[in-house]
Formats: C-alpha cells, sequence, structure tokens
C-alpha cells in the first residue's frame, strides 16, 4: 500500500511536465517554422499543441504539477487561436484587386 502512495506520489506531476515541455516544444517548431520559412507538413505543429492542451487538462486536476500544467495549457491555447487567426487572415487575403 504505501509502494503505490509513493509511486502515485512520483507519477502526479508528470502531465504538468509533459504539458509545459510540448507546449515549449510546439512553440520552438513554430518559430523554427516561421524563421526559416519552412512549407512543412501542420502535422507536428499540432500534435504539440494537441499534446499540450489534453495533457494540461489533465494536469490541472494534480496539486504537484498545476501550475505547469497552467503555463502549458496557455501556451498552447495561444499557438491554437495563433493558428486560427493566420488560417482566416490567409483566406480573406485579395490576390486580384
Amino acid at each position: 500500500m504505501e509502494l503505490a502512495m509513493k509511486i502515485k506520489s512520483k507519477v502526479a506531476g508528470i502531465p504538468g511536465l509533459v504539458s509545459i515541455i510540448s507546449a515549449l516544444l510546439g512553440l520552438a517548431y513554430f518559430n523554427v517554422e516561421y524563421l526559416t520559412k519552412m512549407n512543412t507538413s501542420i502535422s507536428p505543429y499540432v500534435f504539440f499543441i494537441m499534446a499540450s492542451v489534453f495533457s494540461g487538462i489533465v494536469g490541472l486536476f494534480s496539486k504537484k504539477s498545476r501550475l505547469y500544467a497552467i503555463w502549458g495549457l496557455g501556451i498552447g491555447i495561444f499557438l491554437v487561436v495563433h493558428l486560427i487567426l493566420m488560417i482566416f487572415f490567409s483566406i480573406n487575403i485579395n490576390y486580384k484587386p
């Protein structure tokens, strides 16, 4: 019983750390993509965002990793809003005035 409590206490902080690490990786991927102007698939970017948001939501229920989860969730939501706005603005560009 005591061993299970030790394992549970160590695992409780993982979702928040996963959230902030994946959010920072997504942010780094976002910056590298725009600085180098590479035209790659959007799937790695979306994967990092989804991992950040989902693990941030799970991490909110843990007392150990709540701060990391909030930061990861905030960065993930920022990246989602930016992605939606960039798609919206690129659709509204009038190439032939």
